[in-house]
C-alpha cells in the first residue's frame, strides 16, 4: 500500500512539472497534492513503522541509506517550495 501511495505522489508530483508552462492552477494543484500526499506519507510511515528510529539504526545497508537521504532532502526541501 505504501509503494502504491509513494507512487501516486511521485506521479501528481511529475505531471505537476510536466504542467508548469502550460497552466500554473493546474501546476499548482498538482504539485500541492503530490506534496500533501508525500508529507501525509512520511507521517503515517514514522507512526506506525518508527521510520526515523528505523532510519537512524545500524541495520541498514548503503543503499537504503542514501535513499532515506534523499527523502529527507526532499521533505526539507518542500518548506521553502511551500512558502513560494
Amino acid at each position: 500500500m505504501y509503494l502504491y501511495l509513494a507512487s501516486f505522489s511521485y506521479a501528481l508530483i511529475l505531471c505537476g512539472f510536466l504542467l508548469r508552462k502550460r497552466g500554473a492552477r493546474r501546476h499548482a494543484i498538482l504539485m500541492a497534492s503530490g506534496i500533501v500526499t508525500d508529507l501525509s506519507l512520511v507521517l503515517i510511515l514514522e507512526f506506525i513503522r518508527g521510520a526515523v528510529a528505523t532510519a537512524l539504526g545500524p541495520e541498514l545497508n548503503a543503499l537504503q541509506r542514501i535513499h532515506v537521504g534523499f527523502s529527507t532532502l526532499a521533505v526539507v526541501l518542500y518548506v521553502p517550495v511551500s512558502i513560494l
